[in-house]
């Protein structure tokens, strides 16, 4: 028997969002434990996906998706990359804009830059926990 996904989720406050993180598993696997746990389904896989992320209309909302998960160097990467997307997805959605400099002079930037270090460093908490 398969077992499900590995999975956890990340409450971030002040925006009001708690993405699901699954991990160590095959895209397709993803997809069959979503559609059973949420009634959701996901995009047909290319064959090139290694991470993703996800959005859907109602739960699990933001889904973020790592075939392999760790503390690799090209896990990381990795990491980065896919939170990057869902960070513009995150304030796009709140209508923050990203941008280097407001008008007024103040930083732009400043809350995508606040929820990537906020999520970098809430998966790894993840992945330490993984490992222990």
């Amino acid at each position: 028997m398969r077992r499900k996904p590995k999975h956890f989720s990340i409450r971030e406050v002040v925006f009001k969002t708690e993405p699901l993180f699954i991990y160590d598993c095959p895209y397709k696997q993803m997809g069959q434990w979503l559609r059973k746990a949420y009634n959701v389904d996901i995009p047909k896989e290319d064959g090139t996906e290694s991470a993703c992320v996800l959005h859907f209309d109602g739960p699990p909302y933001r889904v973020v998706w790592f075939q392999r998960l760790s503390d690799s160097l090209e896990s990381r990467g990795e990491v980065a990359h896919e939170l990057l997307h869902l960070v513009v997805r995150i304030c796009r959605d709140k209508g923050i804009p990203i941008v280097a400099n407001i008008q007024t002079g103040e930083c732009g930037d400043e809350s995508a830059a606040y929820l990537i270090d906020f999520f970098v460093r809430e998966v790894y908490r993840h992945v330490k926990k993984k490992k222990k």
